[in-house]
Parts: C-alpha cells; structure tokens; sequence
C-alpha cells in the first residue's frame, strides 16, 4: 500500500518543537515590550524636559523682547511674561504636540503629562512646578515585572 500523510509520531515532535520554540521566544518579545514601554517614558520626559528649560529660560529673561515661546503649540509665539514655572508646568498637559501622548501602559489612553506632585500611575510624567526656586522637577513612572510603578526618569530644570 502507498499511503500518503504523517504519523502521529510525526506531528507530535512538531508540535514539540513549536511549543520549545514559543516557550523560548515569549519571554523574550514580553521583555521587548516592557523595554520598549520604559523607553518611551523616559524619553518623552527627556523630551519635554528641554521644551521645558527653554520656556524657562524664555519666561524669566532679562530682556523683555526674549519672552516670547510657543506654549500652546498653534505655532505661533506668545508673549508669556508673567508666566511662571507652576503655569508652564500646567501648559504642557494643553499643548497640541505634547497633550496628545498617550500612556504606554494604559490601553484606554489618557494624557501622559500630569501636573502635580509626583504620582505612582506607570507611564505618566509628572511636573511639578517651583516658583520660588524657578524650577521644575520632571519625574517620569514606568511599571516593573510585577505591575509596580518605579522612577526612571527625574529632572529638575531650572532658570540658569
């Protein structure tokens, strides 16, 4: 007889080596993805970090003609004398560029940037702003292995 088609020992060895195969891969694109989501926070804190000095440094210039920033992202530069480092803190969480980024960890989306103390929400960066010291501390929360949130970013900036 000429029959055609595998054993059942054929198929169970292949199945076998796909779930070896799997059991291999897994963890390692879980492992990707949770780098890939800890990168994203930290370099969007990064990001708005500098947006954040040059505004400082722009609000609290000495000549009067150098306060000018974009702080609502309509392209168009605003006057922002009088503008102090709790309310640029705050206008970030509006700005068209930078209001729009979503959480990494969060499947419902929702602002990244939060004004405030420092919270423990993973995938947030948090600003908070001084106007004494004319200074604000940038803290950016990612999520480790067991779901708990740990800081991988904190900055302050600050008028130099």
């Amino acid at each position: 007889m000429n029959k055609k088609g595998f054993t059942l020992i054929e198929l169970l060895i292949v199945v076998a080596i796909i779930g070896i195969l799997a059991a291999i891969a897994i963890p390692g694109y879980l492992g990707a993805q949770a780098k890939s989501k800890r990168s994203a926070v930290k370099e969007n804190a990064a990001n708005i970090s500098k947006e954040l000095q040059n505004w400082l440094a722009s609000a609290y210039a000495t000549d009067i003609n150098d306060r000018q920033a974009d702080i609502n992202g309509d392209g168009a530069m605003s006057d922002i004398t009088g503008e102090t480092a709790t309310s640029l803190a705050t206008a970030v969480t509006t700005h068209l560029n930078y209001g729009s980024i979503v959480n990494p960890y969060s499947s419902t989306g929702g602002l990244m940037f939060v004004a405030g103390a420092p919270g423990t929400v993973a995938g947030e960066v948090y600003m908070q702003g001084n106007n004494t010291t004319k200074s604000i501390l940038i803290v950016g929360i990612a999520e480790d292995a067991n779901h708990a949130a740990y800081e991988v970013f904190r900055q302050t900036v600050s008028v130099e």
